[in-house]
């Protein structure tokens, strides 16, 4: 019993360090290349660069809480696909923010 118990605090301790490290070289990368601020610069938004960490930060956190919780949403296929389209601009932009930091052209 107590052994069960230990084994279970073990496992939520290690898997609390291994979210913190993961989560921290994430955005370690996003702040040594420079990505969100090179976004905002492409896009002409500089003064609005809060908004883009905000967005990330949260995404990150409602993301995170919907795969624990299997969180499900009946939308429709319409909306689902605006979502959809709206997600993959974004990444579109992160992605070409990473290229310009990185001086590689992207392969098509």
């Amino acid at each position: 019993m107590i052994l069960s118990i230990l084994q279970a605090i073990f496992t939520c301790v290690l898997g609390v360090a291994g979210g913190i490290a993961v989560g921290g070289g994430v955005i370690a990368l996003i702040i040594v290349l420079d990505i969100i601020p090179r976004l905002s610069q492409l896009t002409g938004t500089y003064n609005r660069v809060h908004w883009y960490e905000g967005a990330l930060i949260i995404g990150s956190f409602i993301g995170t809480v919907a795969d624990f919780w299997r969180w499900s949403v009946p939308l429709g296929p319409i909306v689902s696909t605006v979502i959809g389209l709206m997600c993959g601009i974004f990444i579109g932009m992160l992605a070409a923010a990473l290229t310009e930091v990185l001086n590689v052209l992207p392969i098509l």
